[in-house]
């Protein structure tokens, strides 16, 4: 009897043991199904210059191709900029005459100092060379007394350290005088650089007042929104209009937080429109939330209830879909498996 009964508590285990991996097993390849909205990139296109809008060649919803006009511009330099250029370039120029003075007036100075020290240096010279003569004349007239050549030696010396004195000095200001000179002539080229480039943005800002330009699409698109009218002036770099791609590049989705383990980047996203099933695509998850966040409610499954999930960012493989802007999809994901039976999942 015992043999019995343990022989069916075995035969339970085992049929427990299968329906947990069965279950397992079907959980894991149940289809994740989610709501996200189709996005297509937007250019924002603006213009370098304060500019004035002459005229509007499209209209919002219009497909342009690469190179079609879209406004035509005035460019308006702005006074105030001409006056400050101006102003700066006179300042530069005041000051590179200061410079030019401080220049000149200390190698004057230094040419005035050389002289003076080289004159004290030749009358010393000259007063001990003279002595140095007349003592020589008179050891010259001694009859009685012999005098010999190492009694002029402390003369001879102090001549010769003063000739040497005067060489050093020679070269020293030497040296000052070419190292002035050389601040005298480039000293002020970083001030010539900039009186330069001011002149030149003054010559090309009174070149360019009331040119005309025209700003075309760099590339095709549809035209989302023109922000500014003919005769209405756009500061520099404000936007004047917003060019989206012709198609969705790119869905985003929130997968709910209970379905999060089943789903990867890389996976394969099947891209279905909300509104015709027949609008069917392939697509590829290329990011996950960092977070849980609230679900928008639009793309819940009872908009009464919030939910909260993972945003997924799913890239279009199709790039001549007919997906528009904002488009609401159904998203899909079935994990790969080795048997056809799949459970669908519903959204939350």
């Amino acid at each position: 009897m015992k043999k019995r009964n343990i022989h069916y508590i075995g035969i339970a285990g085992v049929a427990i043991l299968l329906l947990t991996i069965m279950g397992i097993q079907s959980y894991r390849t149940a289809t994740v199904s989610f709501y996200g909205i189709a996005q297509t990139n937007a250019l924002y296109l603006n213009y370098n210059y304060p500019v004035r809008v002459t005229e509007v060649h499209v209209t919002p919803g219009e497909f342009v191709a690469k190179g079609t006009p879209l406004l035509s511009l005035e460019i308006i330099p702005t006074k105030h900029q001409l006056f400050t250029n101006q102003y700066e370039v006179d300042e530069l120029k005041v000051r590179q005459s200061l410079m030019q003075q401080q220049r000149t007036h200390e190698l004057n100075t230094t040419k005035i100092q050389k002289k003076l020290e080289i004159q004290t240096v030749n009358q010393k010279i000259q007063n001990l060379q003279a002595e140095l003569t007349t003592k020589k004349k008179i050891a010259s007239q001694l009859q009685t007394v012999s005098v010999s050549d190492s009694t002029f030696l402390p003369l001879e010396t102090q001549i010769q350290q003063l000739k040497s004195q005067k060489s050093l000095l020679q070269e020293r200001f030497a040296s000052l005088e070419a190292a002035l000179f050389d601040l005298q002539t480039s000293g002020s080229k970083p001030l010539e650089y900039q009186i330069d480039k001011l002149n030149a943005e003054i010559n090309f800002e009174n070149s360019e007042e009331n040119k005309l330009v025209v700003l075309t699409a760099p590339k095709d698109g549809v035209v989302n929104d023109i922000y500014y009218r003919p005769n209405m002036s756009v500061p520099t770099f404000e936007t004047l209009v917003e060019l989206l791609e012709p198609t969705p590049s790119t869905i985003k989705g929130f997968v709910h937080e209970s379905d999060l383990v089943t789903l990867q980047t890389g996976d394969q996203i099947d891209i279905t429109s909300a509104y015709d099933s027949e609008r069917t695509y392939q697509g590829k998850v290329v990011g996950l939330g960092s977070r849980i966040v609230e679900i928008p409610e639009r793309l819940r499954k009872n908009p009464k209830i919030n939910s909260f999930g993972r945003e997924v960012h799913i890239r279009i493989d199709v790039p001549d879909n007919t997906l528009v802007q904002e488009e609401k999809v159904f998203l899909s994901h079935v994990p790969s498996t080795d048997t056809d039976n799949s459970e669908t999942l519903a959204i939350k």
